[in-house]
């Protein structure tokens, strides 16, 4: 469905055999549409962040997006850009093995 308040009422009316929420989209919802939903289950997972993937065609230019990323936020105007995003703290590089978890996680999930 195209909002969230639509699926929350497709749940309600029994249309649909769960709806599925962003935890801050639900919490956000009234008190009322709260009281008849029934939540299965919450997560909390705030190892999934927003990740930046390079193709290997661009390898040379990864150095200098980095830096370029790495940058936003040194400005008092870049933070809300940044809110925006919904990455208030900014960019930072990720390391291989930090990559590796994220996917390892991610295979789980849709598991």
């Amino acid at each position: 469905v195209e909002t969230f308040q639509a699926g929350a009422r497709l749940t309600i009316k029994g249309e649909v055999d769960a709806g599925f929420f962003l935890a801050e989209i639900y919490h956000s919802l009234s008190r009322i549409t709260r009281s008849q939903l029934k939540v299965l289950i919450e997560s909390a997972i705030f190892d999934i962040t927003h990740v930046l993937l390079a193709h290997q065609r661009i390898v040379g230019e990864i150095p200098a997006i980095m830096t370029a990323l790495s940058g936003i936020g040194q400005r008092s105007a870049d933070h809300e850009v940044l809110e925006a995003l919904g990455i208030p703290g900014g960019f930072e590089k990720m390391n291989d093995e930090e990559a590796e978890f994220m996917v390892d996680l991610m295979d789980t999930l849709l598991d």
